[in-house]
């Protein structure tokens, strides 16, 4: 979850004024985080995907350094945009809960605890009366 899954690509361009984060396989081949050391993880591919969190597709300019920094030609790079609004984008908000849990567990300094737990249900419906 952690070497792709988890939106910790922070993608920026100050000409356009684009940011966005970014998760997915691709982030595995770039290996722009500091997470991949303590990882210890390494990907090799010659086809990257990246899903961004985003209301709109990155410029082609942010597009070629993805694919550099993947070591991929543009050609071969699939990005994925889903606006936070979408229910793409909602339910991808409601996973990063997990996410982020797990990474804060795995960059604590301190081992002592051998399990955590968390839950994070949607509310219910209730049920009808139209018995």
């Amino acid at each position: 979850c952690l070497g792709s899954q988890y939106a910790g690509w922070s993608i920026s361009e100050q000409e356009s004024g684009f940011f966005a984060l970014g998760s997915g396989p691709a982030r595995a081949l770039s290996r722009v985080e500091p997470l991949y050391q303590d990882l210890g993880y390494v990907d090799h591919c010659n086809k990257a995907s990246l899903v961004i969190e985003g209301d709109k597709a990155p410029p082609a300019s942010v597009a070629r350094t993805i694919a550099a920094a993947c070591g991929v030609q543009p050609s071969d790079l699939t990005i994925l945009y889903a606006p936070t609004g979408s229910l793409a984008g909602t339910v991808q908000i409601a996973a990063r809960v997990l996410e982020v849990a797990l990474h804060r567990h795995t960059s604590c300094t301190s081992r002592s605890s051998t399990s955590r737990m968390a839950s994070a249900l949607p509310p219910s419906r209730r049920p009808s009366r139209t018995s």
